[in-house]
């Protein structure tokens, strides 16, 4: 679990020095390029798998066309014989 503390200090524009002076590097990483926090977490079961499920829906949608009507009405049709 991410503290509340450590979150509001990130939405507050924390710095990597000053994570550092804090001892709370191991909570955070920062980006080698410029000082943004990516605040380091654990879900567990099962938040886990209801994110991967629902990311796995999503992202393989994207770009993917629409299944034509007819053919669905075929498909139903020839499986409900």
């Amino acid at each position: 679990m991410i503290p509340d503390k450590l979150m509001k200090l990130v939405a507050q524009g924390l710095t990597q020095d000053e994570a550092k002076a804090m001892g709370i590097e191991h909570h955070i990483q920062f980006s080698e390029n410029w000082d943004m926090a990516y605040p380091i977490g654990k879900l567990v079961s099962p938040t886990i798998e209801h994110v991967m499920q629902t990311f796995a829906l999503l992202f393989s949608r994207i770009g993917v066309e629409d299944i034509n009507d007819q053919y669905i009405q075929h498909m139903l049709t020839k499986f409900s014989e």
